[in-house]
């Protein structure tokens, strides 16, 4: 974490995230700028907007110490430090973007839910106008990110990768929350303007959205789904997804992977994103779904999903 001008260690908001990741028992840590923390500056420079250096020391030493993933957050003059940053890296670096919902979702969090869901029907203009200025703010996020960033990978929720020109990805949770109708109105317009403007859409929904299977099929090019499946389990979503859009799953064991293979149909794609604890776990498990799912010729009939 980068604090913000003058700030320190001991500011509010830097201590209000520290408890929030020890909830999710992360680690944390915070680069204090120098002559903010209590240690005396006794080099011959100070911190200021375009100093840098610091805080690529600070990534190289958690690196250097096994971190695979390391996650920055900056405040304010932070916030252009880690900016600056990162251009700094130069194109090539393989930078990933935060978390993005979905214009309706990033509404729901400037408007208070209790507020913001009577609203769709005492209010619906004043909920139209507010999912479009997100909608334009998050445009205007991913097109700058992409400008200054270059080679960037729009994908977070779960990991994966795909070419940035097949689309952004967003989460899109309070599907579960709406009607179609509502969904439709609300929500459908923008996820078609983001797929228009990015060139497609992977979209993550752990909501209890089912219902919505027929909504989201009115996506155009939505490219990749990750869902977290309740009651009545994945089966829906093969049904209406299959030969259309890639299922992205993760957070399972090989025994649910095979279970959802089991359901396929033949024109199912699979996208699995699957973790094992030591790297030569890895490769008898790529053998074996290589076995049960052997690629095809393009124009082979396909008898089996095929997980890719």
């Amino acid at each position: 974490m980068l604090h913000g001008l003058e700030g320190s260690a001991h500011s509010h908001y830097i201590i209000g995230l520290h408890h929030a990741f020890a909830r999710l028992d992360w680690s944390s840590a915070v680069m204090e700028f120098r002559s903010c923390g209590p240690e005396m500056n006794r080099a011959r420079r100070l911190y200021h907007s375009g100093e840098t250096s610091d805080l690529d020391l600070v990534v190289r030493h958690f690196l250097s110490r096994g971190f695979e993933e390391l996650y920055l957050v900056g405040f304010s003059l932070g916030g252009n430090v880690l900016a600056k940053w990162l251009g700094e890296l130069g194109p090539e670096a393989p930078i990933g973007v935060p978390d993005i919902q979905s214009p309706f979702d990033i509404a729901a969090i400037v408007w208070n839910k209790e507020d913001l869901f009577p609203s769709l029907i005492e209010a619906p203009e004043a909920v139209e106008g507010l999912v479009h200025k997100c909608f334009r703010l998050l445009t205007d996020f991913l097109q700058t990110f992409r400008r200054e960033i270059g080679e960037v990978n729009f994908c977070h929720c779960p990991y994966a990768w795909a070419p940035p020109e097949l689309g952004c990805w967003l989460s899109e949770d309070e599907a579960g929350s709406m009607n179609v109708g509502m969904f439709e109105r609300f929500c459908l317009p923008t996820l078609n303007a983001l797929s228009d403007t990015f060139g497609g859409l992977f979209m993550h929904c752990c909501a209890t959205a089912d219902h919505q299977y027929g909504s989201f099929g009115k996506i155009r090019n939505l490219r990749g789904l990750n869902r977290v499946f309740q009651k009545p389990g994945a089966k829906p979503a093969i049904d209406a997804f299959s030969g259309r859009t890639v299922l992205v799953q993760a957070w399972m064991d090989e025994a649910a992977l095979n279970a959802l293979l089991e359901m396929a149909h033949p024109d199912t794609r699979f996208l699995f994103n699957l973790s094992v604890e030591k790297p030569e776990q890895a490769v008898p498990l790529v053998e074996r779904l290589r076995k049960r799912c052997p690629r095809q010729a393009a124009n082979a009939p396909r008898e089996k999903a095929v997980a890719g």
